[in-house]
């Protein structure tokens, strides 16, 4: 009903992220290497994008291969880094970019209405994404685990949340544009409210 255009995942093509964190800004432990880290920002920067534009054109599924693929085929020469506490604190800064933008580009800003295919296509994301970053993890510094999957859990609950209330505003759509139903609403509300004030 009414006049809004369905959302569409395209209308978002080309979002690109915001800054990720540099390495000239971080004060390190030990003896890091600055050219390493900023090559591993470089290349989780690159990952996130290839999820965002996966995301966006709707290839939910190929997103999980991306994430094994970065994590599993991590160059041996950068996996002492993902031992370090500031580098997992890196990743996770870069998550909850990375999620703040994915949210942004998933659900839409306004009330405005999903196709339900769409719909069903994100929460399924939302349900499985936990089990992809785990899985990419694995053999992996369990620190990096522990810091990242609470931000995922975040992450997921917020998506089933936005689509859980897109759904029910896509069921309630169209009484409320039905001029009867809502006259009907208000007078039964109205009724409540009288009900309520004689009681008192």
């Amino acid at each position: 009903g009414g006049f809004t255009r369905k959302y569409s995942l395209s209308s978002k093509t080309g979002t690109l992220l915001p800054e990720f964190p540099s390495a000239q800004h971080l004060v390190y432990q030990g003896c890091l290497s600055k050219d390493k880290v900023d090559t591993l920002i470089m290349m989780y920067k690159t990952h996130c994008q290839c999820i965002l534009d996966n995301a966006i054109n709707g290839n939910f599924e190929e997103i999980q291969h991306f994430l094994l693929h970065f994590w599993q085929g991590m160059p041996d020469h950068l996996l002492p880094l993902l031992e370090n506490p500031v580098i997992i604190d890196i990743f996770c800064v870069c998550d909850s970019i990375l999620y703040k933008v994915l949210t942004d580009v998933l659900i839409p800003a306004t009330m405005q209405e999903m196709p339900e295919s769409l719909l069903a296509d994100i929460r399924n994301f939302a349900k499985n994404w936990e089990q992809w970053v785990v899985s990419s993890l694995e053999n992996l510094p369990e620190a990096l685990t522990d810091k990242k999957i609470p931000i995922v859990r975040r992450f997921v609950s917020s998506l089933k949340r936005q689509t859980s209330f897109l759904h029910l505003a896509q069921i309630a759509r169209p009484a409320l544009f039905d001029q009867h139903v809502v006259n009907s609403m208000v007078s039964d509300i109205e009724k409540m409210i009288l009900s309520q004030c004689s009681k008192n």
